[in-house]
């Protein structure tokens, strides 16, 4: 049985709040936000409600942070078959900007007579990029390691997901 199916409706309908919420914006709600979310008037309910969900263990609460609420993996997991060609669409930060800029003038300067189709993705009205699983690894598996800051949000929208 895994932790959702031990949830009441609300609990369940809460947490969808929760992970809606945090897809929107990329970061979670503060606890008023999660009780406007709710309905409910007092943000006392959504604290109650959000100790509750952290006792079902579906997510953690970080004492004192304003938004120190954290999707717990176990809650999440799910088996997503992908393809290296599958597209993703995610946020980079500002480093990861500079380093896929950088990476795309230096194929245009090695390849001069097709630098004119090489074309530097644009990011959509959301600040998404769109590229194929495989060139994220490419491009940014390198910047990826334990202690280093992670060059894109981690929640990626893969296609068809």
């Amino acid at each position: 049985m895994t932790n959702t199916q031990r949830l009441t409706v609300r609990q369940q309908e809460v947490l969808a709040l929760l992970k809606g919420f945090i897809k929107e914006h990329g970061y979670p709600p503060t606890q008023k936000e999660v009780a406007s979310l709710m309905g409910a008037t007092s943000p006392n309910a959504a604290g109650d409600m959000l100790r509750s969900l952290q006792r079902r263990g579906v997510i953690t609460l970080a004492n004192g942070v304003s938004r120190g609420i954290t999707i717990n993996s176990q809650a999440e997991k799910r088996l997503v078959k992908v393809n290296l060609n599958t597209i993703a669409r995610l946020k980079l930060n500002d480093a990861a900007i500079a380093e896929f800029n950088q990476q795309h003038e230096q194929l245009r300067s090695q390849h001069p007579f097709t630098a004119q189709h090489i074309k530097t993705p644009e990011p959509d009205s959301d600040g998404f990029y769109s590229m194929e699983l495989w060139s994220v690894m490419n491009l940014f598996g390198h910047l990826c390691f334990n202690g280093a800051d992670i060059p894109f949000e981690l929640n990626l929208e893969l296609e068809g997901e």
